[in-house]
């Protein structure tokens, strides 16, 4: 899990950011559906916070894979 502490600190923040590796593609959409999943469970609050997703490691992808994802 994430920790409770943690989750109660980014409860205070106003945006949260996701940061997912794009080199795990076959689980990137299962990863960013699971941490969603803890946010929900333990907080309204987390549930519905604004939010951004970055995905790193796109550079270690060939360009026909980046081409794909696009």
């Amino acid at each position: 899990g994430l920790g409770i502490e943690f989750l109660k600190h980014i409860e205070r923040t106003g945006v949260l950011l996701h940061m997912l590796d794009l080199y795990r593609l076959d689980n990137v959409f299962q990863d960013y559906l699971d941490i969603r999943k803890e946010l929900e469970l333990f907080s309204d609050k987390l549930k519905d916070k604004q939010e951004l997703i970055v995905f790193s490691k796109a550079d270690l992808l060939d360009d026909e894979m980046r081409e794909h994802i696009l």
